[in-house]
């Protein structure tokens, strides 16, 4: 399967729902598989993550692949995977950007240890896991996970894409922190030269509050961020509240062929923000 994903540039081919279903019919609950060029991942194909990334690879959420190599390929030297689930996107920048460090800051510890994994199997010198989540001050939060799609982990107790039919569920305990307090202990200084892909369902502007400080300095060249109003929802917050808390920094929306977009309050989508 490895041969044949690399000939189709690190994706399975276009066989359809059926032929994906067939596949993991068959196929073993976990492998070892080159994902990426030169990184080999151990997936748990019981996770409904792993199966659908694995099985479309670059194809995944298209064009995001492609947008963030093109923001990562050009005078940056940092990603930040905030909500990095068991590495997908910090992997693709790690093989196709080797200049870049990439941080991946994932709460869920099932998740973190799939990282840390990969790192190790890897040898990845420029390669930082990190079992934290991001928030507007520090504390410990309840994380709530669905065991069965690493995807869906939620700082709550429910998720709208939940399966409460047949999935199990289960809580953890975890660590946040500011990015502005941790950027500070790190002494790291990413003044125009980071990008910073942010996917936590629902909790981004709670992130984005804790990032005041790197946002005024304008240490990301872009921001890639999920607004999706349902999650925002949940923390009583909005898409256009999360447009004008960057614009009061100077970060404006695009979408992800890097034209200017107007938030609304509907809004499901990934977005770019860049300084103006």
């Amino acid at each position: 399967m490895d041969f044949l994903r690399r000939r189709f540039g690190y994706a399975m081919p276009r066989l359809g729902h059926f032929g994906f279903s067939t596949y993991f019919r068959w196929a073993p609950a976990q492998a070892i598989t080159e994902l990426f060029p030169g990184i080999r991942v151990k997936m748990n194909f019981k996770d409904e993550a792993c199966r659908v990334t694995w099985w479309m690879g670059s194809r995944y959420e298209q064009p995001l692949p492609t947008l963030l190599r093109k923001l990562c390929s050009d005078g940056v030297d940092t990603f930040f995977d905030i909500g990095a689930n068991y590495g997908f996107f910090s992997y693709l920048i790690l093989a196709y950007c080797p200049g870049v460090k990439v941080f991946s800051f994932e709460p869920n510890p099932n998740n973190f240890a799939v990282l840390t994994e990969t790192q190790a199997r890897n040898s990845l010198a420029n390669f930082q896991p990190l079992n934290l989540g991001l928030s507007d001050s520090p504390a410990e939060m309840d994380l709530t996970v669905e065991m069965n799609s690493s995807g869906h982990s939620i700082f709550g107790t429910t998720h709208p894409d939940f399966d409460h039919t047949g999935s199990e569920f289960r809580t953890y305990r975890v660590p946040v922190v500011r990015f502005d307090d941790w950027q500070a202990a790190e002494n790291g200084d990413w003044i125009g030269r980071a990008v910073i892909k942010i996917d936590i369902e629902g909790f981004e502007l709670r992130a984005l509050s804790g990032m005041a400080e790197a946002l005024r300095r304008k240490c990301f060249k872009a921001l890639v961020i999920e607004v999706y109003a349902e999650t925002l929802r949940l923390c009583s917050n909005t898409p256009v509240e999360l447009g004008d808390f960057l614009a009061g920094f100077g970060y404006h929306p695009f979408d992800t062929a890097l034209q200017p977009v107007t938030i609304t309050n509907h809004d499901a989508r990934n977005l770019v923000f860049l300084p103006r």
